[in-house]
C-alpha cells in the first residue's frame, strides 16, 4: 500500500512539475528587476482577474506609473498593441528576427519599445501590412477586429475541429471568407465567445479586456 502511494505521490509531483514547465514556456517570467502596478481602472471590467494575471506578467501593457495605472478595459486593441502582446505572451525571441528589414512607410509612429516586437511579428508572419498605392503599410495605432485577432491566434493552434459551434451564432456570415476557418476554431476551442443576443460580431474591434480573456483561455488550452 505504501508502495502505491509514494508511486502516486510520484506521478503527481511530476504532472505538477510539468504543468509549471508548461506555462513558463508560454509565458516569460517576471526578472524582478522591477515591480508591475496593477491597473486602477479595472474593478468592473468583466476580465478584471485575467487582466491582473496577464499584466503581472508582463505580457499585457498598461499606461501611467505608481497608483495611477490604467488599462483602459474598454478601449480597442490598437494592431501594435496586439502584436507586442502576442509576440510577448509566446516568449518570442526578438532578437532572433532583429535583421528583419521592415519595408513600411510609417515605421516611424511605431513605438520605439513596440518596435522590435512588431518586426517579430511581421518577420513570423503573425501580421500582415497593409498595400496602399503609396506603398506598404502596418498601420500600428489602427483597431483590430475580433475576426482579424481570431484568424491570427487560430493559426497559432494544433486543433483540429470536427464539429463546430460556430453555427449557433446569427451573423457568421459576415466575416471575411478567408478568416471562417480560424474563426470557427476558435469559437469551437471557446477561446472566443460571443454576446447573449447569439452573435459573434466578427467585424467589432477587440477590446483590451476582450483581449486579456482570449489570451488567458490560450493558456488554458492545450491545443496553442
Amino acid at each position: 500500500m505504501k508502495k502505491n502511494l509514494s508511486l502516486f505521490a510520484i506521478v503527481i509531483s511530476c504532472t505538477l512539475i510539468l504543468a509549471v514547465f508548461t506555462i513558463f514556456i508560454i509565458l516569460p517570467p517576471h526578472d524582478g528587476s522591477a515591480a508591475i502596478s496593477l491597473p486602477c481602472d479595472i474593478a468592473e471590467s468583466f476580465a478584471k482577474d485575467e487582466i491582473e494575471h496577464l499584466v503581472s506578467l508582463g505580457v499585457l501593457g498598461t499606461q501611467g506609473s505608481g497608483e495611477d495605472v490604467f488599462f483602459l478595459p474598454t478601449s480597442d486593441v490598437t494592431r501594435e498593441y496586439f502584436a507586442c502582446s502576442v509576440v510577448r505572451f509566446f516568449s518570442i525571441n526578438t532578437e532572433d528576427h532583429s535583421a528583419f528589414e521592415l519595408d513600411i512607410a510609417d515605421e516611424n509612429e511605431i513605438s520605439e519599445d513596440g518596435l522590435p516586437l512588431v518586426r517579430a511579428a511581421l518577420a513570423m508572419g503573425l501580421m500582415e501590412t497593409v498595400s496602399t498605392e503609396d506603398g506598404e503599410y502596418f498601420l500600428p495605432s489602427a483597431p483590430i477586429s475580433r475576426e482579424e485577432a481570431a484568424n491570427i491566434l487560430g493559426s497559432l493552434s494544433t486543433a483540429i475541429i470536427a464539429t463546430t459551434r460556430a453555427e449557433e451564432f446569427s451573423d457568421m456570415e459576415t466575416a471575411e471568407e478567408s478568416y471562417i476557418g480560424n474563426l470557427t476554431k476558435l469559437i469551437d476551442l471557446q477561446v472566443l465567445i460571443g454576446y447573449p443576443d447569439g452573435t459573434i460580431k466578427p467585424k467589432n474591434t477587440l477590446t483590451r479586456e476582450e483581449f486579456a480573456v482570449m489570451l488567458w483561455r490560450v493558456l488554458q488550452n492545450e491545443s496553442f
